[in-house]
């Protein structure tokens, strides 16, 4: 049976078809992981899940945008929703409660109202209304069947997932170099657990890894046309609009081109810039508040001191990473819950070395030819996409500093590892462009062996994730 399977894995890399036999592993797998997050992981137990649910029926209702209610920042909504998002507030960091069947079910009586009352959710009402569509969709499907909120809320997370399945198995798809390092990011246990979840996380990684896919097709011999640049733009805009500080991942487009098609690449960072700052001057500034109250916080007053103190600005970004650096490997990979449910740490290990793996395949195969001139101008525009993606990275270390830390302080507080997953999709394009004559035995043995590694792998996660699942909420 394996000399089987690995003959049709083999059969099926000679044809440069890698791709889609990564797609066809990754599919059922996330599929699988999907449902286990959705229906194992007791209501709003993601970071922020209750916030993202009240912006996603906000959206559901048509509101593009929150309105402020006095110094409160939020949205009118039905008001029954209260008696449902707190009920499970004693779970997150108390590993001895567990949820129940029965403390579900007791929650299946709360319909939905027709009384509106204001809601405060400050910190998800400035996210862009897009990456919300799938998830208000099921709010509205919920309510059209006259499901209770509970139900809905597993709906709108379904909706969520399933629009992740779509976007990342065909990213994975059509990506031309380093896809079995973006198959890895994509099925990392965080990636599928915020996928699963009411949070728009997971449809912003999906756009992301999707986006950079498409990306690795470009081919500096075929330009493509100013709609397509535009198209992508709106990609990263979509991305940008929940997570400004992405937006700097739109410049890796000037880096992939030459200049003749300058011109037409230069479109993305522009519509993607446009989209985003629309947003923010739009949907963002009204309904802006001060997050964390105190004399000691001031988003203003925090920007001040980073413009007067540039290089402190330096110096925080080594502190913060020297002090909370393994934290965010490990929630880069994967820290369930309210981040109170790791794995084991041999799961981290495992994980950090599969990554790293994946990573260096993209380099090994399939060989192929290049002159001196093509590896040296490959690897300036490899250096410019790493630069984006850095800078995109400092962006977020930068925003989180700002509404999230004392003014003034060492290091910058409230950045989690889950926040790096979008940026990490870009990384692909480091992978050289190779232009191979054909396809050797050697190449398809070695890239048959990484696919058969790969599902081995994608087994291994799925059984320690729904086992995490299961031990700690139930």
């Amino acid at each position: 049976m394996w000399r089987q399977v690995y003959g049709i894995v083999m059969n099926a890399w000679s044809r440069n078809s890698g791709s889609a036999v990564l797609s066809l592993i990754f599919a059922p797998f996330v599929l699988f992981s999907i449902l286990a997050s959705v229906f194992l992981t007791p209501p709003f137990q993601v970071p922020d899940e209750p916030a993202h649910f009240q912006r996603a029926i906000q959206v559901s209702q048509g509101g593009v945008r929150g309105v402020m209610f006095g110094v409160q920042a939020g949205g009118f909504l039905p008001g029954n929703l209260q008696k449902v998002l707190h009920v499970f507030d004693d779970i997150p960091f108390r590993p001895e409660n567990k949820a129940t069947p029965a403390r579900i079910d007791a929650l299946a009586s709360v319909g939905w109202d027709k009384f509106f009352a204001f809601q405060g959710f400050p910190n998800t009402v400035t996210y862009g209304p897009i990456a919300y569509a799938p998830g208000a969709v099921g709010v509205v499907v919920g309510r059209m069947l006259r499901m209770s909120i509970i139900q809905t809320s597993y709906i709108s997370r379904l909706a969520n997932g399933l629009v992740f399945l779509v976007l990342a198995s065909s990213a994975v798809a059509l990506c031309r170099r380093g896809g079995l390092f973006l198959a890895v990011v994509l099925s990392l246990p965080m990636t599928v657990f915020l996928a699963g979840s009411l949070s728009e996380d997971g449809v912003v990684i999906g756009v992301s890894a999707l986006v950079a896919s498409l990306l690795t097709r470009h081919q500096r011999s075929v330009a493509w046309s100013w709609k397509i640049w535009a198209f992508l733009g709106a990609g990263f805009g979509i991305v940008a609009m929940a997570k400004p500080p992405l937006l700097a991942l739109s410049l890796i487009s000037i880096f992939l081109v030459d200049r003749r098609e300058l011109r037409a690449a230069i479109l993305c960072p522009i519509v993607a810039a446009a989209l985003t700052f629309a947003w923010l001057i739009w949907g963002v500034s009204p309904v802006k508040v001060q997050l964390l109250a105190g004399s000691e916080f001031s988003d203003a007053g925090q920007v001040r001191y980073v413009v007067t103190h540039p290089l402190a600005f330096v110096f925080l970004l080594a502190n913060t990473i020297q002090a909370y650096g393994d934290a965010y490997r490990s929630q880069f990979i994967g820290v369930l819950g309210w981040l109170d449910a790791p794995f084991p740490s041999w799961f981290y290990r495992a994980a950090k070395n599969i990554l790293l793996v994946s990573f260096l395949f993209a380099f090994l195969v399939p060989r192929g030819n290049a002159s001196p001139k093509e590896f040296f101008c490959g690897a300036a525009r490899r250096t410019g996409v790493a630069a984006s993606v850095l800078l995109s990275a400092i962006g977020i270390f930068f925003s989180l500093y700002v509404v999230w830390t004392k003014v003034g302080a060492p290091v910058a507080e409230g950045v989690q590892g889950r926040y790096f997953l979008p940026g990490a999709c870009f990384l692909v394009l480091l992978a050289p462009r190779w232009k191979p004559f054909r396809v050797s035995t050697t190449d398809a043995a070695i890239a048959g062996v990484a696919t058969l590694g790969f599902a081995v792998w994608l087994t291994c996660v799925f059984g320690a994730f729904t086992h995490l699942l299961a031990v700690r909420f139930w």
